[in-house]
This record gives structure tokens, C-alpha cells and sequence, in this order.
């Protein structure tokens, strides 16, 4: 697909000026997410990044579904994000329901209404740390261009995190980015106890929490630990 050039310079200047004041890798990660979807008109998008012990693991995705694949791939270790981080190449499958590779995995992806795929590296330094995953509900070919797009937008996450994890100290990094697996089980738990009280759906109670940590200009784990810990919560 085209691309418009002015939305992809907004994307980066965004992420720029993200740079520039207070910031946790939780919140760059989701901001990644809305904008690969956006730009790329993708059906969703998700991050799964390595743990202290250089596991993959879910950080964080644009809805409930991709929730739910990020987490197949985490539990079945296959599919384009788990070998994207291992062997450090972009993978993409065009349609899942004519791919032979990752079959269980691609079999969930058709039950749920994802037929193209695409697994883009999250590299620092040489080293493997996660890899952006990005979902589309129709079949297609992945060109060139859309591999670039993708490739800039986890590169320009990918430099921040870094750039958090004061870039050369290892020690550092897997610090921020256990913090941001830790953050994400707390928004999950958040997520869990408003659906459950409110009888809506998991993404209805995540379109809460964010709606009220943008509007207080808070971050989305704040929120979510004032929930669980404190009782708090957000308005309707």
C-alpha cells in the first residue's frame, strides 16, 4: 500500500518529542502499537519482549485479539514475532490459511480473523530484545515499502527504550523492559477487575483506563495500580 509521508513524519516527531521529557517503556511500547496501526492500516499490532532471562514474553497489544496471539506465540514458541526476535529478520506470512510454516499458530490466527502476519525485529546494538508483531484481517503480499515503515517505527521505538535504559549499561535495560512485562500484568489485572464489575468487555475496560490516564496526563500503569491497590475507579 501507499503511504502518506506527512502521517509517518508525525509519527516520528511525535515519538521525538516523547524523548524529550519523562517517559516509561510501557508507555513508548503503546504508543508504537496506535501508530503502526494507524499508519499501516493494519488490524492491530502487538510487542512481546525478552525477559530477564531471555524469554519472549507479551507486553503489550492494540486490543483483546492480538492480546490473545501474542500470548499463542509466547506458549507455542513459533510464529513471526518469536523467530523474528531469535534469528533477528523481519518474517512475514501473506495468508495464513495457504502458510505452512507455524501451522498451529496460523490456524489460531484464521479462527480469529487475522489472515496476514508480518514479525519485525526490535534490535540494539546487534542484540535481540522483542519484535513487533502486525496483523492485517485481509491476505496480501508485504511489499518493500510496508517492511521499511515497520522497520522504522520498531527502530525508532527500539532507540528510546535504549536511550531509557541509559543505551550501553545491559544491566539497565533488562531492568526497563521487565518493568514494562511487570506494568503490563498490572494493566491486565486493572482491565480484569473493571470488565468484571462493570459487565463490559476487556478492551471496552482498556479504553477506560487509557481515556482516563490521557485526560489526568498520567501514566497507564498509575491508573492501573490505583485500581487494583487503591480501589480506585475511573468514571464511565
Amino acid at each position: 500500500m501507499g503511504y502518506d509521508n506527512q502521517v509517518l513524519l508525525d509519527a516520528l516527531t511525535a515519538f521525538a518529542e516523547t524523548l524529550t521529557g519523562h517517559y516509561e517503556v510501557g508507555e513508548v511500547l503503546d504508543e508504537l502499537t496506535d501508530r503502526v496501526v494507524d499508519i499501516m492500516g493494519a488490524r492491530g499490532a502487538g510487542v512481546s519482549l525478552a525477559d530477564s532471562k531471555g524469554q519472549l514474553s507479551f507486553a503489550t497489544a492494540s486490543d483483546e485479539t492480538v492480546t490473545r496471539l501474542e500470548r499463542v506465540q509466547e506458549e507455542l514458541e513459533e510464529g513471526p514475532c518469536w523467530v523474528a526476535y531469535h534469528d533477528g529478520e523481519q518474517q512475514f506470512i501473506d495468508d495464513v490459511t495457504t502458510s505452512e510454516r507455524w501451522p498451529n499458530y496460523c490456524r489460531i490466527c484464521a479462527d480469529l480473523g487475522m489472515r496476514s502476519v508480518a514479525g519485525i525485529p526490535m534490535v540494539w546494538n546487534g542484540v535481540g530484545f522483542g519484535a513487533v508483531n502486525i496483523y492485517r484481517n485481509q491476505p496480501g503480499e508485504w511489499t518493500q515499502e510496508d517492511a521499511m515503515v515497520a522497520g522504522v517505527l520498531a527502530n525508532m521505538a527500539t532507540s528510546y527504550i535504549a536511550h531509557a535504559s541509559q543505551l550501553d549499561e545491559a544491566r539497565r535495560l533488562n531492568e526497563q523492559l521487565q518493568e514494562a512485562l511487570d506494568s503490563r500484568v498490572l494493566i491486565e489485572q486493572a482491565k480484569g477487575l473493571m470488565a468484571g464489575e462493570r459487565n463490559i468487555t476487556l478492551s471496552e475496560a482498556f479504553e477506560l483506563l487509557r481515556r482516563h490516564a490521557r485526560s489526568n496526563h498520567a501514566s497507564l500503569r498509575t491508573v492501573s495500580a490505583a485500581v487494583v491497590e487503591a480501589g480506585f475507579r475511573p468514571a464511565p
